[in-house]
C-alpha cells in the first residue's frame, strides 16, 4: 500500500498555542499593516468632502376621488397603511422630474456653495432635476406597514440637503393638491 495516500487522510491538529506563536512571530508585520491602514484612512478623511444626509417624511393617502370617506373600508385602510400599489405610486410621484424641478425652483440656489466655493446657481453643469435623480442625490423609501414615505437627500452642503428634502416634500404636496383639484 502506498504511504502517500495514508498521509493525506491524516488530520492536522493545530493548538491555540501554535496560533498565538505564529501571530507573535509576525507582530511587526501586523502592526505595520494596521498603521498603514490607519494612515490611508486619515489621508482619505483629510481630503474627502463630507457628505450630509437629510430626511423628510411625508404621510401619503390614496389618490382616489371616492367621496365616501366614511365607508368602513376607507377608514380601515386609513389606519392600517396603504396598499403596496398606492405607496409605489406615491414614490413614483415623488421622484418625477416635475416634482424635483418644482422643489429646485422654490430654492434660491445662490444661497448654497459647492466645496470649491462656487454658488450652486453658477455650477457647470448646473443642478437640474434630472442630475439629482440620476446622481441618486434624492432617494425615496416607503416605511414598512405605514402610509409614510421617507425622502433622503445627500449633499456636501448640509443646509442644502435639509432645504431640498423639505422642498421636495412641499412640492409633492403641491403636486398631489393639483391632482385632487383637476
Amino acid at each position: 500500500m502506498d504511504n502517500s495516500i495514508n498521509n493525506s487522510n491524516e488530520e492536522i491538529e493545530i493548538s491555540l498555542y501554535d496560533i498565538a506563536a505564529a501571530v507573535f512571530r509576525k507582530k511587526f508585520m501586523i502592526a505595520a499593516i494596521i498603521l498603514l491602514a490607519l494612515a490611508l484612512a486619515a489621508v482619505y478623511l483629510f481630503f474627502a468632502d463630507p457628505v450630509y444626509e437629510s430626511k423628510a417624511s411625508v404621510m401619503v393617502q390614496s389618490l382616489s376621488s371616492d367621496s365616501s370617506a366614511s365607508s368602513l373600508s376607507s377608514l380601515i385602510s386609513g389606519f392600517s397603511g396603504g396598499t403596496g400599489t398606492e405607496i409605489a405610486t406615491e414614490v413614483a410621484l415623488l421622484t418625477t422630474r416635475r416634482t424635483i424641478q418644482h422643489a429646485l425652483d422654490s430654492l434660491d440656489l445662490s444661497d448654497y456653495s459647492s466645496p470649491e466655493g462656487l454658488p450652486y446657481d453658477q455650477l457647470d453643469p448646473p443642478i437640474t432635476a434630472q442630475s439629482l435623480i440620476d446622481g441618486e442625490v434624492i432617494t425615496v423609501t416607503a416605511v414598512t406597514d405605514t402610509n409614510i414615505v421617507e425622502i433622503s437627500v445627500r449633499n456636501t452642503d448640509a443646509q442644502f440637503a435639509a432645504d431640498l428634502a423639505n422642498a421636495v416634500a412641499d412640492a409633492f404636496n403641491s403636486v398631489l393638491t393639483g391632482f385632487a383639484r383637476g
